[in-house]
């Protein structure tokens, strides 16, 4: 499969395959994973601010 944004690391994929992983292991474990990348990100962005 070719990455359409190579320039992205495969990390994010990582990730959002262990949070569709962690919804169908623990529903409450997979919205602690959704907040955690959802403060992830906010803190990125403002980082780059």
């Amino acid at each position: 499969m070719k990455s359409l944004n190579p320039e992205r690391p495969s990390t994010i994929v990582l990730l959002t395959l262990g949070v569709l992983v962690g919804c169908f292991l623990v529903p409450s474990l997979a919205q602690v994973l959704a907040l955690t990348l959802i403060c992830y990100l906010a803190y990125l962005r403002f980082s780059r601010v």
